[in-house]
């Protein structure tokens, strides 16, 4: 009776308007603590949005995260495996909770998994037809606990979808994305190395023989008992399945940990048993989460980052979670979009540009073992020298005007050429200026030919090299971080113009140049008709992000601090042997935080492919939503200096490194 009144009210109050119950249901979540022991808190702030859904003044926006200027895994779970087993088995019995305690689903909410049970199903809508059945079952039911056939019989009446097929899809799919906690498993093997009993206590429509199977599946074993509300006709909400517990029990002493604070601390505590609180891992997650992606793919890519950093297995450090939480879906979504361009495109072979495809190539050859791909040593300073006859007003922007008035002397200049040997007339100590800059152009010009000698030696390298690279090759795809594609239109244009290679060339790139950028055009015919293809932004894609995204603050260097490999730069080549070998200027810089970050992006790509891998169109993550975590994180201006603190980046492809921060 008093279950049922309690449903009502919360109808009337919270489901009534779906921005209130958004709203109320998140408020509970994050404040579970308040809302136990100060329920009136609650029920104040119920009460302000019901007043205000009335008045129309309620506004459906997005909540605004929070920004975390440190570790994320600092701020989770406070105790370590062995210190949790040795406080829960202070007594003769640990009872441990199943989902989000022991058992993590790869979303941020449970109810996302209705979205991948739909789509088996070939139903629209699902996720809100099986929330709304199973609040009209819980209704029917005695105390309000409704098993899953319970459920399904109401979806049945709502679609038509045989009861049976319905929740075999149900279980088929939590079966195939669940996956153990792994600082709970080594809790769970802690208390039991300690020889104390375990039971699993659970407020679930799910039965206890198929919880059974699903903590067997994700190596949970040695447990006596699985007391699931929904059995039992009571919960643990109202204490009563604890009571229920501790009578079979009779004396004993019971240990129970899960992750509610109201169901597994208050209500446990209040029936008599020893509560630990083991927080949420999405509760403490998500308020630094942003929620400006798609439904599907932005409820996984919250889910499989907060259960990384705040399930209290590891803390790591800010380069890895930068890595994993920026750059992880970043390189997920790439990789996929590059093998759909390689089988779409039918490509003979895919070429990943150093040092941008580096970590790319990498999770690619996991994700797509089977697709012909190579690392190919290829850089701006590399490409302009040897297009140099080809595309001479680009060698000279690239080497000359892009450095006027940065500080760097006319020998500075010509040793990143490659031409330190020569004379132009202009005293080598003096700085390059905007006043000298054409009179040195001109002077180089009156010698280009002899300029041209100096890379005879790195062209006889580099043909070598492509002979054996684009061996019956037709189609070839290139890989390369941004900006302008000119990587791509020179090696296109050195391979078939100058060696006679005949591919068809077509150059993928994260993103373009953008709209801040005084050359914001440069690859735009390249971009209309295909030879170049963007994934996260381009002046057609994405405008908004293309607009937003700003070399003048910076953000080139920190995209490409997600990618850039732990090698130096590469200026140019030379035949070892017989073999063209890339030469590589000055040293490694960077190298632990690359290998920090690169760590964190390829555990990212592991969790994420693992936990859904049996829904592959999840793969299929839009460039949108891939630069979603970066753009955020852009804003958190103190986070980066804390990432990039110690970081050198050489912005103008000149040999000298600055500090990024």
């Amino acid at each position: 009776m008093l279950m049922g009144i309690k449903l009502k009210m919360y109808e009337l109050l919270v489901n009534r308007d779906p921005k209130i119950k958004l709203r109320y249901e998140r408020f509970v979540s994050e404040n579970q603590e308040l809302h136990s022991s100060f329920r009136f808190a609650s029920w104040l702030y119920l009460t302000k949005l019901n007043i205000e859904s009335l008045l129309g003044v309620l506004k459906d926006s997005e909540k605004i995260p929070m920004a975390c200027q440190g570790c994320e895994s600092d701020l989770c779970f406070g105790m370590t495996a062995a210190q949790t087993a040795e406080k829960l088995c202070s007594s003769d019995i640990v009872s441990f909770d199943v989902f989000d305690t022991l058992i993590f689903r790869p979303f941020d909410s449970p109810k996302s998994v209705f979205y991948l049970v739909g789509e088996k199903l070939g139903c629209p809508d699902f996720r809100n037809i099986r929330i709304s059945a199973e609040a009209a079952a819980r209704k029917k039911c005695r105390n309000g606990e409704a098993t899953l056939a319970d459920i399904y019989n109401i979806v049945q009446e709502k679609t038509g979808i045989p009861a049976n097929s319905g929740m075999n899809a149900e279980l088929e799919t939590e079966l195939e994305i669940c996956c153990a906690n792994p600082f709970m498993l080594d809790v769970w093997d802690n208390v039991r190395k300690k020889g104390k009993k375990i039971i699993v206590t659970s407020d679930m429509y799910l039965s206890s023989e198929f919880i059974g199977r699903l903590l067997s599946k994700n190596g949970f074993a040695g447990y006596e008992k699985i007391f699931v509300s929904c059995e039992h006709f009571c919960g643990k909400y109202d204490g009563s399945l604890f009571l229920m517990v501790k009578e079979q029990y009779g004396g004993s002493t019971i240990s129970h940990v899960g992750d509610n604070y109201i169901s597994d601390v208050r209500s446990a505590e209040k029936s008599g048993l020893n509560a630990l609180y083991y927080p949420n891992v999405n509760t403490s997650g998500n308020k630094f989460r942003t929620n400006d992606m798609s439904y599907m793919v932005g409820s996984a890519y919250r889910g499989i980052v907060n259960k990384r950093l705040y399930c209290g297995k590891e803390k790591y450090s800010l380069q890895y979670e930068f890595g994993y939480r920026c750059g992880g879906i970043i390189a997920l979504g790439y990789c996929s979009f590059i093998h759909r361009q390689y089988s779409e495109k039918k490509a003979d072979k895919i070429l990943f540009f150093s040092r941008d495809g580096y970590i790319l190539k990498k999770i690619y050859d996991k994700l797509y073992p089977e697709d012909n791909s190579e690392y190919f040593y290829w850089s701006r300073a590399a490409a302009a020298k040897l297009g140099a006859e080809l595309f001479p007003a680009d060698y000279f922007r690239r080497f000359v005007y892009q450095k006027t008035s940065c500080g760097y002397t006319i020998s500075e200049i010509q040793k990143a050429m490659g031409i330190e040997d020569m004379s132009f007339g202009i005293p080598p100590n003096e700085l390059l200026t905007l006043e000298n800059a054409d009179r040195l152009c001109a002077e180089m010009k009156k010698q280009f030919d002899d300029i041209i000698a100096h890379y005879s030696d790195m062209n006889a390298a580099f043909s070598e090299k492509l002979n054996h690279s684009l061996n019956g090759c037709r189609n070839i795809l290139t890989v390369d971080c941004g900006w302008a594609g000119s990587g791509s239109i020179v090696f296109e244009a050195v391979a078939n113009r100058k060696f006679g290679c005949n591919v068809n060339v077509t150059g993928l790139l994260a993103g373009t140049n953008s709209y801040s950028q005084h050359d914001s055009d440069f690859s735009e015919g390249y971009l209309q008709s295909g030879r170049l293809i963007p994934y996260c932004f381009s002046s057609s894609l994405n405008r908004d992000i293309y607009k937003a995204h700003s070399p003048s603050q910076k953000h080139n260097v920190y995209f490409e601090m997600l990618f850039g490999a732990p090698e130096p730069t590469v200026t140019g080549f030379a035949l070892v042997n017989g073999e063209c070998a890339p030469i590589f200027e000055g040293e490694c810089e960077n190298e632990q935080a690359i290998n920090d970050i690169h760590r964190g992006e390829t555990d990212f790509a592991e969790d994420y492919y693992s936990a859904l891998k049996a829904c592959p169109y999840m793969l299929d993550i839009s460039g949108r939503d891939a630069y979603a975590a970066f753009s955020q994180t852009l804003g958190n201006k103190k986070l980066l200096k804390n990432v990039f603190e110690e970081c050198v980046f050489d912005e103008h492809t000149s040999g000298t490194k600055g500090k990024i921060i």
